[in-house]
């Protein structure tokens, strides 16, 4: 059972790590400017490695409560009602996420509760060791994933399995943890350089000022903002905003590293009229512009 749990653990990081890039990234490169400017590459593994053990002791602690609460399930009568009663709930939760492809509305509230801020906590150590300590108590953020991940855990058969499944959440979920900045057309040269050398994963550059939407062309100073912004950064450049046709893709494809395309995706999918018809639509433009692009 342990082997299952910690294999879904893991599914469950690798399909959630968009949603870390989404909500922690930028979370985790201000912990590790704050914690270990001198240090960027040392703090940032510093801060995966706190993380990672958080994680696997959370999960531990979570599989070794439950543990015990079942074994005194099966020496306490009136305890096996509220231990069935866990394990149906979490299975009702585990068929929830399946079908529904979402959190129920309660957990993601659990999600949304602001922790206490206690300023100077790790006053006492610097560098990347300070770092460190702030991805070990990463488990204490509301994150509705992250809570999900602990159920799984919970269920493992002693804590060895429930540290091991929340590992395996830490190792691949921690696959959306690059920072990625943004660049616009009216960052200042200087700022780009330093935005982009503080970059882990990519560097977004926003093609064009205003809104995120479609536009019926490409900015004509896009070709010079990449190049320049290439020149700065150590990592790939993407181009994002305003990118709605196969062909503006492909044009944005021969100057940068990556396409970004959003807006034109939401789009499909609504007027296609049902979630089959989405996915088709969605499907069919990502094929042209595959083709469009070369692949």
């Amino acid at each position: 059972m342990d082997a299952a749990l910690i294999a879904a653990a893991a599914l469950m990081g690798l399909a959630g790590a968009p949603h870390c890039t989404a909500m922690c990234s930028a979370a985790c490169g201000l912990a590790v400017r704050r914690c270990a400017p001198a240090q960027p590459m040392a703090g940032s593994a510093a801060l995966l490695v706190g993380r990672l053990i958080g994680y696997a002791g959370a999960g531990a602690l979570a599989a070794w409560l439950v543990s015990s609460l079942g074994q005194l399930a099966a020496t306490a009568t009136p305890l096996r009602t509220l231990w069935t009663v866990f394990h149906l709930v979490a299975f009702g939760l585990g068929l929830w996420l399946l079908v529904m492809a979402r959190q129920p509305a309660w957990l993601e509230r659990v999600g949304t509760i602001q922790p206490r801020r206690t300023p100077g906590t790790l006053a006492f150590v610097s560098g990347p060791a300070r770092a460190g300590l702030a991805g070990l108590g990463w488990f204490m953020l509301p994150c509705g994933l992250l809570q999900s991940a602990l159920v799984t855990a919970a269920l493992a058969d002693g804590p060895l399995g429930g540290g091991a499944a929340m590992a395996a959440f830490a190792v691949t979920s921690s696959t959306g943890l690059a920072l990625v900045p943004l660049v616009a057309p009216t960052t200042p040269g200087e700022r780009r350089a330093k935005i982009c050398a503080a970059a882990q994963g990519f560097v977004y550059v926003v093609s064009t000022v205003g809104t995120t939407g479609e536009r019926d062309e490409l900015p004509p100073h896009l070709t010079d903002l990449v190049a320049a912004t290439k020149r700065d950064s150590a990592v790939p450049v993407a181009v994002g905003f305003g990118i709605g046709t196969p062909q503006q893709a492909a044009q944005v494809g021969e100057i940068a590293d990556g396409v970004i395309v959003g807006s034109r995706l939401v789009r499909a999918a609504g007027e296609a009229g049902g979630p089959e018809a989405a996915a088709a639509a969605v499907g069919e433009f990502l094929r042209e512009t595959r083709v469009a692009l070369g692949g």
